[in-house]
């Protein structure tokens, strides 16, 4: 309100499938009604903004005229280019049902066709419920299996400076203990001790503003719109407060963990665009 910004919140859904998030995204960019804007995207929200941009630049002419005013971008700890934790839990999902299914097979000698056929039936219907299908679909948005498809397939505006934002944890000084386990399990599973470094959810060489995993005319596109970022000591979870409050212990709070100045996030990025004339600057009142 300070600097006579409107904010508009797409409804998006943590886990929910790309293409859904991406309605929501367009849903909130026809409320807009400045003549210039820009959109932020925090973790799995960067893969959102970028398919509603994708879906709108190759739409119709009434939807490309809805990017007419997207002037900037922001990415906070960006999880467009895939996180490892999505990626290897798919594989695990497999081997999972894999294994149960070896598992079971013991037990058809025991039980009659009937109960077998039942406990399939309704193994089938979980399966392919709502919930299961939203769930396993908005897993892989998060995997490199849906980070391709979106930068190969998809076209952005040229022209719009993408800023960003990525961090470095480190174990002994700023890791909420909450995200000890996703820390351990994301250091072994990429490179074991040699991983590249990260925080705690996504390698900071993955969390920029373009695709690090496809090479194409797109790819060039948001490549030359990232003005690139520093790496910053902190954590993917920096942004959060309130949405934490019941996961923080005496050891957060003794190490401040949660204490990332929060305007680090907004401020640097539309000081800089309307240094620069992408974002119009509020006249002065007269004195």
């Amino acid at each position: 309100r300070r600097r006579g910004v409107a904010v508009i919140r797409a409804d998006t859904g943590t886990g929910k499938p790309l293409e859904f998030n991406a309605t929501k995204v367009v849903e909130a960019i026809e409320k807009v009604a400045t003549e210039k804007w820009g959109y932020i995207g925090y973790s799995q929200g960067c893969a959102n903004s970028l398919k509603a941009e994708s879906v709108l630049w190759g739409g119709t002419p009434r939807q490309q005229e809805l990017l007419k005013g997207l002037t900037t971008r922001n990415f906070l700890y960006s999880a467009a280019n895939a996180t490892v934790h999505a990626t290897l839990g798919q594989n695990k999902v497999n081997q999972l049902i894999q294994d149960a299914e070896t598992f079971l097979k013991h037990y058809q000698a025991f039980f009659s066709e009937t109960l077998i056929s039942a406990a399939l039936q309704n193994v089938g219907l979980a399966a392919a419920s709502n919930q299961t299908v939203a769930g396993l679909a908005g897993f892989e948005s998060m995997a490199h299996d849906g980070a391709v498809p979106l930068f190969r397939d998809g076209l952005h505006k040229d022209g719009v400076p993408s800023c960003m934002l990525r961090g470095v944890v480190e174990p002994e000084v700023n890791l909420p203990e909450a995200l000890t386990l996703l820390a351990a399990v994301l250091t072994k599973q990429k490179l074991g001790d040699d991983a590249p470094e990260h925080d705690t959810q996504v390698h900071a060489q993955d969390a920029c503003g373009h695709p690090v995993w496809i090479s194409n005319p797109n790819s060039e596109t948001l490549a030359r719109c990232d003005l690139g970022s520093r790496v910053l000591r902190t954590h993917h979870w920096a942004p959060l407060v309130h949405e934490v409050e019941f996961l923080t212990t005496a050891r957060d709070q003794e190490w401040a963990v949660y204490d990332v100045p929060k305007d680090i996030h907004v401020f640097p990025w539309l000081d800089t665009m309307a240094r620069f004339g992408f974002v119009p600057r509020k006249a002065r009142p007269a004195e």
